[in-house]
């Protein structure tokens, strides 16, 4: 077996291999042999019929069986190979066959793939990247503004009085409105009994801003510009005036932080607020920590890759392909059998779901060159390590012995506490490639910071998607 390397771009190699003239000939006659003793045809004793009609009959299946052998025999071949050029290949992406000439049964057999290789990293270099993980602080005034958040779930809406005016917050104002541009009438522009939920709704910039102050029975106009990246491009940076009619207004009461309303969150009546208010802090500070855990190991992957190159952690198209089919098939189908017609279904979702996948994928195959060159110790979680992290996680819970014993009798809280761990074991394996500046962070802003992560993501996969797989149509 011979094999060459066309090119090398980013992570994937394009490898011509050519199987021996000897290996065709032998894969060939095994498979005329297997037809030859076989076959069945009138006017012929069976392992008797003259090779002029077998051929005739068969040569198509000969072909194609022998075909499939060589083919066997080349992708195992295929590692020994790439090592013999210097490709440390990664194991878990298989290789793509890109061109299958037709078979020759004479002549050698030369067939054109792509691989997926483990980029040779100068792991020492990772020292160069400023890691800042995020570690979230829990005041009382976040605290507080949890619990705001909580009376408004359960607030009410009540009529407000006669003359009152619209507030930014706290109350529902329903409107009939109007857009217009140059004087015309615009598509979708228009509503009637249009309830605006004052700070909560989202709207364009300055269209809730200038009903504020207002009350029942007014009627006016409003300018405002659509922002540059609204969901219809036709309306994109498009200065609109906005007819708008009061109809009625709606103030939002807050129930009062009482005994009544602490049993509204499962607690007994002998809890008092300020037990209730050190359980909530509690809460956040357990929710901070799975938040901050989840952002970082994000964030210090994210790191990584961008260091070394993007094009170093390239997924494979088919096994992406496979991932978003796989996923169509367990929560849209449901799980059951695809028909015919769901092969359209998922050429319309591909596109649309690929992006979302990328992140996990560059993640995989970061870890798995990592593991590979040895930087990674993973492969395992002692009970050791498990019953540590337990009782690391334990100390934030008001009975921390309970909360151990309720994990270690609930099996998929344990398993969901071993990912956690095996995660929280990772994340400290790629801590120790970079250089971590601790970054404290208040609360509020925290929440702001991983909401900027989710966006940034989501944009860096559409790019690369768009790079790496440009006959994709994007969503």
């Amino acid at each position: 077996m011979q094999a060459n390397i066309i090119k090398t771009v980013g992570n994937k190699a394009t490898v011509e291999l050519v199987v021996p003239v000897d290996v065709v000939k032998k894969e060939y006659q095994k498979s005329f042999n297997k037809f030859a003793q076989g076959a069945r045809v009138d006017g012929f004793r069976k392992g008797h019929v003259p090779k002029s009609v077998l051929m005739q009959r068969y040569s198509y299946s000969i072909n194609s069986e022998a075909l499939e052998e060589i083919l066997n025999v080349a992708i195992q071949a295929l590692p020994e190979q790439a090592q013999s050029l210097g490709l440390n290949l990664n194991k878990q992406i298989h290789p793509e066959i890109t061109e299958i000439p037709a078979l020759q049964p004479d002549a050698e057999y030369k067939l054109t793939c792509i691989v997926t290789v483990i980029p040779q990293l100068n792991i020492a270099e990772a020292k160069e990247v400023t890691f800042e993980p995020l570690k979230i602080e829990v005041s009382d005034e976040d605290v507080k503004t949890t619990l705001d958040n909580l009376r408004t779930q359960y607030s009410t809406l009540e009529p407000a009085p006669e003359g009152a005016t619209v507030t930014e917050k706290d109350c529902e104002v329903t409107i009939d409105f109007e857009g217009f541009r140059d004087g015309v009438a615009f598509e979708r522009g228009s509503a009637q009994d249009f309830k605006l939920d004052m700070g909560r709704t989202s709207m364009i910039p300055g269209f809730c801003e200038q009903i504020v102050g207002h009350k029942v029975g007014d009627q006016f106009e409003i300018e405002c510009t659509f922002p540059e990246d609204y969901v219809a491009e036709e309306l994109r940076g498009a200065k609109a005036t906005f007819k708008i009619n009061v109809k009625n207004l709606l103030l939002r009461k807050l129930p009062e932080i009482d005994a009544e309303f602490i049993k509204k969150f499962g607690y007994e009546e002998d809890k008092t607020v300020d037990q209730f208010m050190a359980e909530l802090k509690k809460q956040l500070l357990v929710q901070a920590d799975m938040q901050s855990e989840h952002y970082n190991l994000n964030a210090v992957f994210d790191k990584i890759m961008a260091h070394y190159g993007y094009d170093l952690f390239q997924p494979s198209k088919s096994e992406l392909d496979a991932h978003v089919e796989q996923h169509i098939k367990e929560n849209i189908l449901r799980g059951q059998k695809p028909s015919a017609k769901d092969a359209r279904l998922f050429e319309v979702l591909k596109p649309m779901l690929i992006p979302g996948s990328l992140s996990l994928f560059l993640n995989s195959m970061l870890l798995e060159d990592l593991k590979e060159l040895g930087a990674l110790n993973i492969d395992s979680i002692s009970d050791d390590e498990l019953n540590a992290y337990i009782e690391q996680r334990s100390v934030m819970f008001d009975e921390p012995e309970k909360y151990k014993e309720a994990i270690r009798d609930d099996q998929a809280e344990m398993n969901t506490v071993r990912n956690m761990c095996i995660n929280h074991k990772l994340y400290q394996n790629l801590c120790n490639l970079v250089t971590v500046a601790e970054k404290v962070t208040d609360y509020k802003s925290a929440l702001e910071l991983i909401a900027a992560q989710e966006k940034e993501l989501a944009t860096r996969n559409q790019d690369l998607t768009k790079k790496w797989y440009p006959t994709e149509q994007q969503a």
